[in-house]
């Protein structure tokens, strides 16, 4: 079954929108606000024709008027209030820009005195347009009812104003509407069938409900997991219940160990230092990869705060060096400043796929302001000399990209404000030749849900602040950067950064996401003076692997200035935490016998393996689907490993290898005894090789993949 709704935030305004049955409730045409109640002084006493003061330039309006809390500069606060009116029409439709604030630069319909839908403007950090976009509410469901609009302005810092035109009652339903899948309904469609076993739905990538709705989404894979589910790709981890049939062993979600020396990278050259205003040497996402052609760790940050995109290497992803680059002479800088405007969010990806060497590199950059940058894409050979950009459709400041390896599409992960901040999708096979898109190609993707708790300290609603994710393995491995808040008026009178913290999602479609905990993987310290005190950011590649263990590349602020005392932005650093390769989560026995059984699998491979601690022991036995155990791949038979491998051989007596059941599905059914075990996979090399993806690298790979 399919159902269709609404998608506000991308609807587009068509020439149906002024048909007969139609009702304008505001087109804000006339000398003054005709009818419409004006309280306080942001409003003025009459519609604004363009810019007001020093505003930028406001596109996006109709006719020539249009609602606009600018009088008087951001300081003003006010209000305008329509008159009453009955809801007789499905939806309601406007234009809209100005500030993102929920609640104090809004949109707001309201009905026996409460606000029953809201909306705002994108913006919330410096720079940004002042375009008004399309929205839309349904209102079917409050059909026949009375009621009234206000456009509230109660904001007095930075974006502390809203624009508003072209309010209409409406049938016409929204061009970007979108159809929604039900669980379950990727078994019954059409679409790609993944190297796992998982059916997509013919439609993708899938519309999901209302973005206000935090209720905690369903996971169609594994609601409804594949009859048999191949393995050959990669370590198959235990995040989620998609490989277990049944268990008795426990889940145990693992976080990692900050680096002792830390922070790795640190404020030191003049640009980072930003003349000591807001020092910043830390990434806004960025990246770090480990580049296999030059056996080098590289580093992409933000360095000095919207000032440029620094450049550092190292040997070993702890200690980084700086290098003199020919760009900026002299400077480790990759982008002039001529020519370019104050970068803000960033990605930059190694393309190993890439067939033009000249496209080795990838990145996207959000630059400010944007009505003249705004998103744009570069290819470098390099990383460091980058080619003339293409520039994206509309986008929020942090948005940025991915690549799915195991689809082969580029994702834009696009930072929008439905309500609050979130996430939208975009996929393309071509970074470049899909920079551009109409706006039901972006579908919302994700925000944050009633598990993201508020930080009990600040009590603000949480947020998405970035959607980050790499191919780890056998899947996408994500990083949900939670805004706890407060909000940006607060620090930036408080002096001091905002609370961001990283928390883990995992994905098997590269679209819906299984969060098994919510707790913070890494957090801010909360402790004054620390450096990564509060608003962290990931690298937008997640992590590399450097022997056992996982490298988590991270930044956080102090909010220190040297010049302020403090600024929200003061002392961006980047720094590194240290995970167990594969040591997401592992299913934990203790001193009695616990199982674990798979659900139907197949491979190509020969040989089994497995990731875990057995302080006492572990053992295997290979089942056919009917339970029975195929000989010689006994329990009895197979040799016992005691002790702490992140890649271990398992063997059986009478048996060189699982060659023979190649091609079958069977289940695998361990036992394990005071341990932990985190992976297993089928390898086609004594090696152990998993085949799988290996994040953003490290110094054994020479590649995308554990093929060694």
């Amino acid at each position: 079954m399919r159902t269709l709704c609404s998608f506000a935030l991308l609807a587009l305004l068509s020439a149906s929108a002024h048909a007969a049955d139609d009702v304008v409730i505001g087109d804000f045409e006339g000398a003054d606000y005709r009818n419409w109640k004006i309280e306080g002084e942001a409003f003025g006493k009459a519609p604004a024709h363009g810019s007001l003061g020093k505003q930028k330039p406001v596109t996006g309006f109709l006719g020539k008027g249009f609602a606009s809390s600018f009088n008087g500069g951001d300081k003003a606060q006010g209000r305008l209030v329509s008159p009453d009116f009955k809801i007789e029409r499905h939806f309601i439709s406007f234009l809209i820009g100005g500030g993102g604030w929920e609640g104090k630069t809004s949109v707001n319909l309201v009905v026996d005195g409460k606000v029953e839908r809201t909306g705002t403007g994108t913006n919330v950090h410096p720079g940004g347009s002042e375009a008004l976009a399309p929205a839309s509410w349904d209102v079917a469901a409050l059909a026949g009812r009375t009621a009234h609009i206000e456009i509230v302005d109660r904001a007095t810092g930075g974006w502390g104003h809203i624009s508003v035109d072209q309010i209409v009652l409406t049938d016409t339903k929204p061009q970007a509407d979108l159809v929604i899948e039900e669980p379950g309904e990727s078994d019954k469609g059409d679409g790609e069938l993944l190297y796992n076993g998982i059916r997509l739905p013919k439609h993708w990538p899938p519309h999901i409900a209302d973005p206000k709705n935090r209720a905690i989404r369903p996971v169609p894979y594994l609601e409804h997991p594949p009859e048999v589910i191949p393995v050959d790709v990669g370590r198959q981890l235990f995040v989620d219940d998609l490989l277990i049939e049944k268990t008795t062993l426990t889940r145990t979600m693992h976080h990692p160990e900050r680096y002792a020396g830390n922070p790795v990278l640190k404020p030191e050259t003049e640009l980072e230092m930003n003349k000591g205003e807001q020092p910043v040497a830390a990434l806004f996402n960025d990246g770090v990869w480990f580049d296999p052609k030059d056996h080098l760790f590289k580093m992409w940050y933000h360095a000095g705060w919207f000032d440029g995109t620094g450049y550092a290497t190292s040997k070993d992803g702890l200690r980084w060096e700086r290098a003199k680059l020919d760009v900026v002479p002299d400077t480790n800088r990759i982008m002039p400043a001529a020519g370019h405007g104050r970068r803000d969010g960033s990605a930059v990806w190694l393309d190993y796929d890439a067939k033009d060497p000249s496209q080795r590199f990838k990145m996207f950059l959000y630059e400010r302001p944007a009505e003249t940058f705004g998103g744009q894409v570069f290819a470098s050979p390099d990383g460091i000399h980058w080619g003339a950009p293409t520039r994206t459709s509309n986008v929020g400041d942090n948005t940025t990209i991915l690549y799915n390896p195991f689809r082969k599409k580029w994702i834009y992960s696009v930072r929008t404000n439905m309500d609050s901040r979130t996430r939208s999708y975009r996929e393309c096979d071509d970074l470049f030749l899909g920079a551009v898109w109409h706006d039901k190609e972006l579908v919302y993707w994700a925000g944050a849900d009633e598990l993201d708790l508020p930080d009990p300290l600040v009590g603000d609603r949480t947020q998405l602040y970035n959607l980050d994710a790499v191919a780890y393995e056998s899947l996408m491995l994500g990083v949900f950067n939670i805004h706890r808040g407060p909000s940006n008026d607060v620090c930036y009178k408080g002096k001091f950064p905002k609370a961001t913290d990283l928390t883990l999602a995992f994905s098997r479609d590269g679209f819906h996401w299984s969060r098994p905990e919510h707790e913070a993987f890494l957090a801010g310290t909360r402790k004054e003076g620390d450096w990564d005190r509060a608003y962290l950011h990931p690298a937008a590649t997640i992590c590399a692997i450097v022997g056992d263990k996982l490298y988590f590349y991270y930044s956080g602020f102090s909010g220190i200035s040297p010049r302020r005392g403090g600024d929200m932005y003061g002392s961006g650093a980047t720094g590194v935490a240290m995970l167990r390769r594969d040591g997401f989560a592992s299913m934990d026995a203790n001193d009695k016998p616990g199982e674990l059984t798979t659900r139907a699998i197949t491979f190509g491979g020969k040989h089994l393996f497995v990731n875990a601690s057995a302080q006492g022991e572990l053992r295997a036995e290979v089942q056919g689907l009917d339970g029975k155990v195929i000989a010689p791949f006994t329990m009895e038979n197979c040799e016992p490993f005691h002790g702490d491998r992140t890649k271990q051989r398992i063997t059986w007596k009478g048996a060189k290898s699982l060659e023979a059941l190649a091609g079958q599905a069977v289940k695998i059914r361990f036992q394990l005894t005071s341990g932990q075990l985190y992976a297993f996979w089928v390898s086609p090399e004594e090696s152990g090789a998993s085949h799988g993806y290996v994040a953003a690298g490290g110094p054994e790979f020479g590649g995308p993949t554990d093929a060694q």
